[in-house]
């Protein structure tokens, strides 16, 4: 019986998606670390997807404080530095050009 449940634990159902097979095409090595192993890969940064990632954080900081105090941020430079912390960033250059 220990067997068989060993077996069941090892034949489970094979879930595919758009972003698995992505990461399947652009890196192998990288679907197995996040889809296998289910352990992160070594993360390399990406500029664009700071900058998506900041965008939405900073919307969503701007729409909270609009419903909360009616007004948006003053300093929104400040916000974007907060989301886009300079130690991810290759250079300082790099970062400022992206928060100014």
């Amino acid at each position: 019986m220990a067997a068989s449940l060993d077996r069941s634990a090892m034949l489970r159902p094979l879930r595919l998606s758009p972003t698995s097979l992505h990461r399947w095409r652009e890196c192998p090595h990288a679907y197995w670390h996040a889809y296998i192993r289910k352990s992160p890969a070594e993360i390399l940064f990406n500029r664009p997807m700071e900058r998506g990632g900041a965008i939405h954080n900073l919307l969503k900081a701007c729409f909270d404080n609009l419903q909360a105090a009616g007004e948006f941020p003053g300093d929104l430079a400040a916000l974007a530095a907060e989301y886009l912390p300079p130690d991810r960033y290759p250079d300082r250059e790099t970062w400022r050009e992206d928060v100014a």
